[in-house]
């Protein structure tokens, strides 16, 4: 309906919701839908990040210049041993995410010391995926993904850590990365 053709939008939204009443139709309580997923993905409990000064290891190195990635790069590394079809169905999404860990929000400092913790502490099963989540960057300057750049520099200095592989749309796409760990 026109603004210009003389009718008052009050009056259009009274005869619509007495419309409505007369046809015994009731409003909703609210207007948000909720999905529910089949499966539920444990998520990574963040504790209280702090400094450990007793930790022994420390494989994430900062050595080294790296260029900055942008927010719609793919992050994509497969360590040496790992099947080529393996390769493929993972990057695909095709393995079950075990366990993930949200980086969103977090300064650098405090990023790397919540997924160092999470890869020495995530049990899996041998060789399963988990999904880490570090954003697209898209709040950053230059449209750099800060972030994103560091997480893919660690994972690739990290044992534990087989292959990785940004996530299938559905997953959160180039904002989270699948990750093959081997088991403890």
């Amino acid at each position: 309906m026109n603004a210009n053709d003389g009718r008052n939008s009050d009056s259009d939204a009274t005869d619509f919701l007495k419309l409505m009443q007369e046809a015994g139709v009731t409003p909703l309580e609210h207007d948000k839908v909720v999905h529910e997923t089949t499966k539920k993905i444990p998520h990574y409990q963040q504790k209280k990040i702090v400094e450990h000064p007793n930790k022994t290891i420390d494989p994430f190195s900062d050595d080294g210049e790296v260029e900055l990635l942008l927010a719609g790069d793919v992050l994509s590394y497969c360590s040496h041993g790992i099947q080529k079809n393996t390769f493929r169905k993972f990057r695909n999404g095709r393995y079950p995410i075990t366990d993930e860990v949200d980086l969103h929000g977090l300064n650098i400092q405090q990023a790397r010391i919540l997924l160092l913790d999470f890869l020495e502490h995530t049990l899996t099963a041998s060789n399963h995926c988990v999904r880490v989540i570090h954003g697209k960057g898209h709040r950053s300057t230059g449209n750099k993904a800060i972030l994103k750049t560091k997480v893919n520099h660690w994972l690739k200095a990290h044992p534990r850590v087989l292959a990785f592989h940004s996530c299938i749309q559905v997953d959160g796409g180039t904002g989270a990365v699948y990750v093959l760990l081997r088991s403890l």
